[in-house]
């Protein structure tokens, strides 16, 4: 399975920086940096900016880039030290300030860097070319000096180098050199024209010893075919040959030379010896001496020529002549083959390795065999097995041995111009008639089938035996468990029955491809639904694991349709945390991993999604497992606590969050948060599960003389902050808080009729008889914190779910009018002021003044964000009464605090029932003490009487006295 992404740079090692050659490897490394894009963090320490309180989606990625580019090049830089120099660095912040520590420790000052060339120097003036050494590993190790003095800022030019090699290179090349002193100026001459006059010398010289070497084969291999009276004359004139070429081309006489320093011998000079230290075998490729007189080639011919007389002993077979319109499907029976052959790979049920790898044919040569198995071949009476049957690709025609029939009890009998072939018990199974001299078996003609179609005696007993396995009654067999069971065939053909009523699944292979590095493959299942709802009102949860590191994420879930908003959110949290791609998620095929929308994400973020086989869940065993181990650790910390089911989710998340911080087979020797976060966890903070606590509260939130303490359960470990999760009872809320007091061997006592005899002292306490089931969506929402909350995103969908954005409410009358939900508002407005007697229509007074009227329209909307009703107001234009003339006083009445906290306190004391009403149109109700006149609403004068105006008897909305009345 390919795991690449898809970056194939990426997918490259960084150099390693051990402490030496700093200047290689910072190059090195700035090239690597530069493919990767993530330079510009190491040469520029610059600041992110903080988003603007409104910031685009361009901004919100410009930012994003510019932090994954640092942690990338930081997580680069890392990678690319020993484990040594890590320990030094691992405290630094930034890729800005890593390499200039690294530089500014191992590049050093001029004085530093002058003494590493000064070093250097003396280090190229002290090389010689070894006598086992190559011209071109000569140069790469002068060059490797040169370059490291040039990295150091010093200039060393190819001369000295060209100079070097002149004056070091051993004897064997004078004549080269001399060459190019005759032909060019040493002093003009170029580092590659050297290296290539020598390179080419060493060349010849090697087609030279090769070209001996050809000659003298031929010639031994001569020897060896000769007669002893061959032999003994090439020993009479031994002499002769051996002063006719004594001498060289330039005369000298092969005794004149002194003894090889080498080998100890004369009759040759040292640099054509053939066991001087710098020759090379070609057979072996071996150094130290020359193929001529290579020992592992002899051996070599020797061990050839024992395999090939052990295989022309065992698969010698003489080629039989046949008629070459033959088809394929027949089988050619022949009395010179050693074994049943076939070049159809395609016939055999099985095909397995076998030591015989060559079979010999009639003309001497040897063809390659390539497996051994059983061949199932279809006749007229059914299919039969021909077992060792050898897998020969390079002959035409399928070979049918008589002397492997005979070996299994089979008779062959040749006569009359036919070939009979008879079973153990004598009867006839085959009648093959001769065709051109040879006798070809094809299974699928009848006229050769010497005995009526019936079934295999061992198909037969199959049956009769309830389809009972092959083996067990081969071994029933053999040991005699029962009489009367004939002689049953070793391997059986298929059997159709035995497929429907035995079928099993596949076995699953316990060895699988693990993931190499972080969020290359992501394991995930969605559980539930749970009977008993969470605090928060779910009913599924979805954990995400990571292969490599067996990380695991738990989210919850209200409908299994969030799945894909889940799946955002966590593939953007753990891409920002570890600077990688998800580039796999294997899931089952559940409706919610098969959506549309589910399958759109991955393929727009090119992740590749796995789906496991129908109804095969073992091909998510991560998942699987990993949900089962969250199940079962969540049911032992709720009945340890005795906590009610609704605390399942609160159980499930600690027990994730404490398996992340616990070891797995997994994973060797780290825990998944030490692996994915690459530091160890501390355990210091960790605490009973549903135990008793205390949590301190805000001296903002109490008085002097108050409880500073608010008894709770333990619910699990904040996942925003370093701080516990404590639900309280008492009033169904779910605090945050880090001053925590824990009784880890107290549990929070629920029997209601132990309520009152609690004190402090037992430290057991009770929930208050109010159904805090009823109202527990609302508690969650107002969650209390000791702190200020870190906000937080929410999916788009959840917004629109709970506000209206296109609410439109008409701005006066003439648009109101339009809408017949705005008039009939206005009619029960009016209705509603005539039921209460609010006014009286009368003439317009001369002496006073007539305040106007308008409508005010609101739109009512549910707790969910839908429209409950359309509100229509008539409202007085108060701004224009007069003080001392249209009123005097504005105070309103109002209940003090501490009545009402009084009545309360009463209420929870006996028990009682507090409901909260809402007066309507309680304003209409007030009489007003002054005489107030208003104009006819808009829309609504009554006909023949619209100079007449309103005298109020009650209070309108608008006035500047209607609160008081």
């Amino acid at each position: 399975m390919d795991f690449e992404s898809s970056s194939g740079f990426s997918s490259i090692s960084p150099p390693v920086f051990d402490g030496d050659n700093y200047q290689v490897w910072a190059v090195r490394m700035e090239a690597y940096m530069e493919a990767l894009d993530i330079w510009e963090a190491v040469e520029e320490d610059y600041e992110i900016p903080a988003l603007p309180n409104n910031p685009t989606m361009a901004q919100i990625k410009s930012q994003k880039e510019k932090k994954t580019k640092k942690s990338k090049a930081k997580a680069c830089l890392f990678a690319a030290v020993s484990s040594t120099i890590f320990t030094r660095i691992m405290t630094l912040k930034s890729a800005y300030e890593i390499w200039n520590y690294l530089k500014s420790e191992y590049e050093g000052d001029e004085r530093i860097k002058g003494m590493r060339v000064l070093n250097l120097i003396r280090e190229f003036e002290l090389q010689k070319m070894k006598e086992t050494e190559s011209i071109k590993e000569y140069s790469d190790r002068l060059l490797d000096i040169a370059n490291r003095i040039i990295l150091l800022g010093s200039t060393f030019k190819d001369s000295r180098i060209v100079e070097k090699i002149l004056v070091t290179v051993p004897e064997r090349f004078e004549a080269s050199i001399s060459a190019l002193e005759n032909t060019k100026d040493l002093t003009q001459i170029t580092l590659v024209e050297i290296l290539n006059a020598l390179q080419a010398h060493k060349q010849r010289r090697a087609m030279r010893q090769e070209g001996a070497v050809e000659g003298a084969l031929p010639a031994k291999h001569h020897e060896n075919t000769r007669n002893n009276k061959k032999k003994k004359f090439f020993k009479k004139n031994q002499n002769f040959t051996g002063e006719s070429s004594a001498k060289n081309k330039t005369g000298v006489k092969k005794g004149s030379y002194s003894p090889c320093q080498h080998c100890n011998r004369k009759g040759h000079p040292p640099f054509k010896c053939w066991r001087r230290p710098d020759a090379k075998c070609t057979k072996c490729n071996q150094m130290g001496h020359e193929a001529v007189i290579c020992r592992s080639k002899n051996q070599q011919h020797d061990e050839e020529a024992k395999i090939v007389d052990q295989e022309e002993e065992d698969q010698l077979f003489v080629a039989t002549c046949f008629v070459s319109s033959e088809s394929n499907e027949s089988w050619l029976i022949d009395s010179g083959c050693t074994n049943h052959m076939t070049h159809d790979k395609e016939l055999f049920r099985d095909l397995k390795p076998t030591n015989i790898t060559k079979v010999r044919i009639g003309n001497g040569e040897y063809i390659s065999v390539k497996g051994k198995g059983t061949v199932a071949i279809t006749s007229c009476s059914g299919t039969k097995l021909i077992p060792d049957v050898l897998s020969v690709p390079k002959i035409q025609q399928n070979l049918l041995s008589v002397g492997q029939l005979i070996e299994r009890g089979f008779k062959v009998v040749f006569e009359d111009k036919y070939c009979l072939i008879k079973d153990a018990a004598n009867q006839d199974i085959f009648k093959v008639k001769m065709k051109g001299k040879s006798f070809a078996l094809n299974p699928l003609e009848e006229e050769q089938t010497a005995f009526p179609i019936k079934e295999n005696i061992t198909e037969v007993w199959h049956k009769r035996l309830g389809h009972y396995h092959h083996q067990g009654l081969l071994q029933m067999k053999f040991k005699m468990m029962a009489n009367d069971l004939p002689e049953l065939d070793d391997q059986i053909s298929s059997c159709k029955a035995c497929q429907f009523g035995k079928q099993n699944k596949k076995p699953f292979s316990k060895v699988t491809g693990r993931a190499m590095r972080k969020l290359q493959l992501i394991h995930t299942d969605v559980s539930g639904p749970q009977r008993t709802s969470s605090l928060k009102g779910s009913r599924y949860y979805i954990a995400f694991i990571d292969d490599f590191t067996r990380m695991c994420w738990i989210f919850f879930l209200k409908f299994k349709s969030e799945v894909p908003q889940v799946f955002w959110k966590f593939k953007a949290r753990v891409e920002n945390e570890s600077g990688c791609k998800i580039q796999i998620v294997r899931s089952d095929n559940g409706k919610e991993y098969t959506s549309i929308e589910f399958n759109k994400f991955c393929e727009e973020a090119g992740i590749e999604h796995q789906l496991t086989a129908p109804y095969t869940p073992q091909q998510n065993g991560a998942s699987e497992r990993r949900n089962r181990f969250i199940m079962e650790m969540s049911r032992c910390m709720l009945h340890e606590k005795n906590l009610p089911k609704k605390f399942w989710a609160e159980a499930a998340s600690t027990a994730v969050f404490l398996q992340n911080r616990l070891p797995t087979r997994a994973v060797k020797d780290k825990t998944p948060f030490e692996a994915w976060y690459d530091y160890k966890p501390s355990l210091k903070f960790l605490r009973v599960f549903g135990c008793l606590c205390f949590s301190h509260i805000p001296q903002a939130k109490r008085d002097k003389l108050d409880k500073m303490a608010e008894p709770g359960i333990f619910v699990g470990y904040s996942s925003s902050s370093k701080a516990y999760k404590v639900y309280q009872p008492q009033t169904g809320k779910l605090i945050v808080s880090r001053d925590v007091h824990f009784v880890e061997d107290e549990e929070w006592s629920w029997n209601d009729s132990e309520k009152r005899n609690q004190t402090m002292a037992e430290l057991r306490f009770k929930l208050p008889v109010s159904d805090t089931e009823e109202n527990r969506d609302e508690d969650w929402q107002n969650e209390v914190v000791d702190n200020t909350p870190v906000r937080g995103t929410r999916p788009l969908s959840e917004i629109y779910q709970r506000c209206n954005i296109a609410v439109c409410e008409p701005a006066n009358f003439e648009a109101a009018k339009k809408n017949q939900h705005w008039s009939d508002a206005m009619e029960d407005e009016l209705s509603m002021i005539e039921k209460n007697n609010t006014w009286e229509l009368v003439d317009r007074p001369q002496n006073r003044k007539v305040i106007g009227v308008k409508w005010v329209y609101r739109t009512k909307l549910n707790a969910a964000g839908s429209i409950n009703k359309h509100k229509a107001r008539l409202v007085v234009k108060g701004y224009a009464q007069v003080f001392g003339v249209d009123y005097s006083d504005t105070f309103a009445p109002v209940a003090r605090l501490d009545t009402i906290r009084l009545l309360l306190a009463v209420a929870a004391q006996k028990n009682w029932k507090v409901y909260q009403l809402d007066v309507k149109s309680a304003f209409l109700n007030g009489f007003l003490q002054e005489e107030i006149y208003v104009e006819q609403p808009e829309g609504f004068a009554k006909k023949g009487e619209e100079d007449k105006v309103f005298l109020l008897k009650k209070a309108l909305y608008g006035l500047k006295q209607a609160p008081r009345a």
